[in-house]
């Protein structure tokens, strides 16, 4: 099989980028800006730096005291994929501002909670029955697997019927 030609110096190479130019004319048409020329695509930004960009515009848009309606209609976007995008991006660690009325930045952080300044503290980080809801500290999260964990053994039938049910795993034996 014969290989493929490159589209701006018309060699034969094994690979090409973007299934029409070498390595080396996709590099120089990128450099010199010459890649519509040869109807080459335009090089992609990188998702590192869509998401800094995404970051910022959000946080200046929550600053400006729009709703999450109005940013996704600024942005382009879905209500729903501005929701999970916005998500990931806080649990990834990008400090991200929360509507004026809803709190403090959503990050999720490993070290526990300061708790003292708030109402309710009903449990020490990692103790009682659950931990601290909230928080996402490694003592917390600890204790809610393990009693996560435990509630499924104890009511294993309970499991079941909802995977059968939701799931829809007829064939799960029983």
């Amino acid at each position: 099989m014969d290989k493929p030609l490159c589209v701006v110096c018309n060699k034969r190479v094994a690979y090409l980028y973007n299934n029409k130019a070498c390595k080396k004319c996709s590099a120089l048409t990128a450099s010199e800006g010459t890649r519509e020329r040869y109807g080459l695509p335009r090089p992609r930004v990188s998702k590192a730096k869509r998401e800094a960009t995404f970051v910022q515009k959000y946080n200046r848009l929550i600053a400006e005291g729009l709703t999450v309606k109005q940013i996704a209609a600024a942005m382009n976007m879905r209500v729903q994929s501005l929701k999970n995008l916005k998500g990931r991006l806080a649990k990834e660690g990008h400090t991200i501002s929360a509507s004026p009325w809803r709190g403090p930045p959503l990050t999720k952080s490993t070290e526990p909670v300061d708790r003292t300044k708030l109402k309710a503290s009903a449990n020490e980080h990692g103790g009682g029955r659950m931990g601290v809801t909230s928080c996402f500290c490694d003592p917390c999260r600890a204790v809610r697997s393990a009693y996560r964990r435990k509630w499924e053994r104890d009511n294993a039938d309970k499991v079941k019927k909802y995977r059968r049910k939701y799931l829809h795993d007829e064939d799960m034996p029983s």
